[in-house]
């Protein structure tokens, strides 16, 4: 666990949606990080994750090279909601 790297998708992603716009395709994907139990979205008693919405873009044809904004565009869920991810 390495919580000096605060990127929201630093432990992994889970499914997501792509678009094409422009030529440009934008995908917004679930990210997820290991936090401090506090801070956790998800528990499973082993496991204490924080789930954010991420975004990232491509304007390579291909799709090789791509471009992850650096925070979330949703950080949290709303306050007193439930979330089960994974």
């Amino acid at each position: 666990m390495n919580h000096s790297d605060h990127r929201p998708d630093t432990d992994g992603c889970f499914t997501g949606t792509a678009v094409e716009q422009s030529g440009r395709v934008i995908v917004l994907y679930t990210g997820v990080r290991s936090v401090p139990e506090v801070e956790a979205t998800s528990k499973d008693g082993v496991h204490s994750l924080r789930g954010t919405q991420c975004l990232a873009y491509s304007d390579d044809p291909d799709l090789r090279s791509w471009t992850k904004l650096p925070q979330p565009v949703i950080a949290a869920p709303p306050a007193g909601l439930t979330v089960s991810i994974g």
